[in-house]
């Protein structure tokens, strides 16, 4: 009797930032099939009756619901890309910190099961090593989009999350046409049509000239497709850059306000090639896990035009 293939699951997201479809896409990569799609913060609602076990690979943000971990015996994870947040956000009902509840109990024992774990950013390694997990440095998932994928430049700037004077700054100073849009979409959709949408963000800084956001899964994006990119720091939870902002041209806000910023959005410079070295690692780690390597392709320019400008 031939045995039963292996069956692989995929996070899907109750959140309204695209940036999680994004996490999902770069994941999708490594799967040879999706079989299963998993509630990250609602684990019970999608594996009723279901039969295990899943491989899936836990990248991405940790967790809305810290009160419902660890995840069911039924997925086999590599976790990598893991970031865990000391934030409580709204969906967050149960109030508890999940920096405190995944590295205690029953859930330091999950981690340390599936160790060595595969942390996003510094931080969050530094925390699993202070309870004695198995750690290392990863980066984001994300670093591994567009495998030797090349996209045609089109004359644009890509605004992304930017605020009013961070957008009207990089007006004043670009000459060429701007398009401003953002990763929170609360349009609702099932994950296949919010995963198309994050699609069509990704395609569309494919093909900038360059792009400037305060969006970390914007920045990232942007270094493995080669389009030049400008972070600026804006976030509350500044920490969960740690390790990775200095893979990117960045700078504060008061930075970019006030000029003090070599990034000229008419001649961008090249992003730098240091996260190279971690995009290799990522994708011997998970393609040994997965036995599977696909790549994100970006769509063609013609399949923009409702995002482009007329002219372009």
């Amino acid at each position: 009797m031939t045995p039963d293939r292996p069956r692989f699951a995929l996070l899907t997201y109750q959140t309204d930032n695209l940036g999680d479809e994004i996490q999902s896409i770069a994941a999708r990569q490594f799967l040879p099939t999706t079989d299963l799609l998993i509630d990250r913060d609602n684990w019970q609602s999608s594996v009723t009756c279901v039969a295990g076990p899943h491989k899936i690979i836990l990248n991405g943000w940790f967790t809305h619901a810290p009160e419902r971990w660890p995840p069911p015996a039924i997925l086999d994870p590599l976790v990598i890309s893991f970031h865990v947040t000391s934030e409580i956000y709204k969906l967050n009902r149960s109030g508890l910190i999940p920096s405190d509840i995944l590295v205690a109990g029953d859930n330091l024992a999950y981690l340390r099961r599936h160790q060595p774990i595969g942390a996003r950013d510094l931080r969050t390694q530094q925390l699993l090593s202070r309870h004695g997990i198995d750690s290392y440095f990863s980066g984001c998932l994300t670093l591994t989009l567009g495998q030797d994928a090349t996209a045609a430049r089109a004359d644009y700037v890509c605004a992304v999350d930017l605020e009013t004077p961070l957008y009207d700054a990089l007006q004043a100073r670009t000459h060429g046409r701007t398009i401003r849009v953002g990763h929170s979409d609360r349009s609702g959709g099932t994950f296949a049509e919010r995963a198309a949408l994050a699609s069509s963000r990704l395609s569309l800084y494919a093909h900038a000239k360059c792009v400037v956001t305060t969006r970390l899964h914007c920045a990232l994006p942007c270094l493995a497709l080669q389009t030049p990119v400008l972070l600026i720091s804006a976030a509350p939870d500044i920490y969960r850059f740690s390790g990775l902002i200095d893979l990117l041209h960045h700078c504060s806000q008061e930075q970019f306000m006030h000029r003090d910023v070599d990034f000229d959005a008419d001649d961008p410079p090249p992003n730098g090639d240091a996260y190279l070295a971690l995009r290799h690692r990522l994708i011997e780690r998970v393609t040994r896990f997965t036995g599977h390597m696909s790549s994100f392709r970006p769509a063609p320019l013609s399949a923009l035009r409702e995002w482009l400008p007329e002219g372009l």
